[in-house]
């Protein structure tokens, strides 16, 4: 059901990019957990976005994918304040999702409550099963 651009386990990711430089030692990939829910007319996604304010993401469709953007920053210090500790995992992310069914990308709706991105893909029309009407002659 999901394409991302990343296919390696995120531990093996880590490693892997840890080893060959690919980021610094500490640094971690922000990759928001996402669930998807299929119900009859519509494939459902929520995203986990704590921290993120709206202006930080953006939900887009180009190529028949649905992608989530964004960028998870740390708060502004005072000139009198200095970080002296970070656990939390900062930086930008994608997501990219495919749909194993046609599915309507001109009525797709989002909505953002307490941190966490809710987004309805609904199914195309013409995969819905639908009633076929008997005449009688």
């Amino acid at each position: 059901l999901e394409k991302v651009v990343n296919t390696l386990p995120p531990e093996l990711d880590n490693l892997f990019e840890h080893f060959f430089g690919a980021r610094k030692p500490g640094e971690r990939r922000l990759m928001p957990r996402t669930d998807i829910v299929e119900t009859e007319t519509a494939y459902e996604l929520s995203v986990e976005l704590p921290g993120i304010g709206t202006e930080d993401f953006s939900v887009e469709v180009a190529d028949e994918q649905l992608m989530v953007f964004g960028e998870k920053k740390l708060p502004e210090l005072d000139e009198n304040m200095t970080r002296v500790h970070q656990e939390r995992v900062t930086g930008k992310f994608e997501r990219r999702f495919d749909f194993p069914t046609q599915v309507d990308f001109e009525k797709i709706e989002a909505t953002c409550e307490n941190g966490v991105l809710m987004i309805t893909v609904p199914k195309s029309e013409k995969v819905l099963p639908r009633k076929i009407e008997i005449n009688v002659k």
